[in-house]
């Protein structure tokens, strides 16, 4: 039996293998997987009446990485849910739904909906109503984030 590894080229340092049963049997192997799969987090918050909340925010200096969204709602008259990343100057709406029906959106993203460095994701509710959303997101280090004038430039 010949012992074999992948070994990364820069650190030198071998590439884990994942332990796992099958049939009652202990084996090793390799997974590729990306970085939501294995760095991904979630947070959930229900909202009333808000004027601008943080729900997710980056690391100093970093960004944010959305993978999933989930926004629901009771029913208001009038009443608007807004998710948007936000930095204090500039803001990119990511989803507005009116609450004239009750909300029951998700979607999962399967492009690269990153924001900018800095940018939180905030949520608005535009009337007296409980609305919850909730986010998948990796928090993306400073090295590879952009400020807004660039990363609006790559849109």
């Amino acid at each position: 039996m010949f012992g074999l590894y992948l070994k990364d080229l820069v650190t030198g340092r071998a590439i884990r293998a994942v332990s796992h049963f099958q049939e009652k049997s202990e084996s090793k192997m390799l997974t590729i997987t990306d970085v939501a799969s294995h760095y991904g987090h979630f947070k959930s918050a229900t909202y009333n009446n808000e004027a601008g909340a943080t729900l997710v925010a980056p690391s100093t200096s970093g960004s944010l990485q959305l993978t999933d969204l989930i926004v629901t709602s009771e029913k208001q008259n009038a009443g608007v849910v807004t998710v948007q990343f936000y930095d204090g100057t500039n803001t990119v709406l990511i989803a507005s739904a009116e609450a004239d029906s009750p909300i029951g959106l998700a979607s999962n993203f399967v492009g690269r909906w990153r924001g900018w460095k800095d940018a939180y994701i905030q949520v608005i509710v535009s009337a007296v109503f409980n609305a919850t959303v909730s986010v998948g997101y990796v928090k993306i280090n400073p090295k590879e984030t952009l400020g807004f004038d660039a990363w609006d430039a790559q849109r």
